[in-house]
This record gives C-alpha cells, sequence and structure tokens, in this order.
C-alpha cells in the first residue's frame, strides 16, 4: 500500500484493502491446508495435536485470568483497530 501511495500516488484505506484481499484469503486457507496436509500427512496419533493441547492448557494455567491492566490495553488495541477501520470517515 505504501508503496503504491509513493510511486504511483494512490492512496488506499486499511478497509479498501481488507475488501480487495477477503475474498483471496477465503479461496487460498483451504487450498493451502488442503495442499500441507497433502504433503505433509499426519498420522492418526497426531491428527487429534495431543502435545498442542497438553502445552496450551499448561500455559493457560501459567497465565492465569486477565488482570485490569491486560483488559485496559486490549480496549485499547480494540479501540485502534477499529479507528483504523473507520479512517476515511
Amino acid at each position: 500500500v505504501e508503496l503504491l501511495k509513493e510511486s504511483v500516488g494512490i492512496k488506499i484505506t486499511y478497509i479498501q484493502w481488507f475488501t480487495y484481499t477477503f475474498p483471496i484469503w477465503l479461496m487460498m486457507i483451504p487450498v493451502v491446508w488442503f495442499t500441507l496436509l497433502k504433503w505433509f500427512p499426519l498420522t492418526e496419533d497426531e491428527k487429534s495435536f495431543p502435545h498442542v493441547k497438553e502445552e496450551l492448557e499448561h500455559k493457560l494455567e501459567e497465565v492465569g485470568k486477565l488482570n485490569i491492566k491486560e483488559k485496559k490495553c486490549l480496549a485499547i488495541l480494540l479501540m485502534i483497530v477499529a479507528l483504523w477501520f473507520t479512517e476515511p470517515l
């Protein structure tokens, strides 16, 4: 987007970029997923991802619940993303 702005003078907002690229994402994700599964097939044990589940449970116990500072940070992040989406308005 920045290259387009600098070299050609075309300015694209985030929502325009999202609108243009979202259909491509929707097509590419299943294609890439299928391709990876064909090239690197999983065993029956790996299909349920037991090691990943164990690691996630362990990390969740370590981290615990969100504290007030983390909630404030999350609210600020969401507000920034909302402002980013509504930049053209």
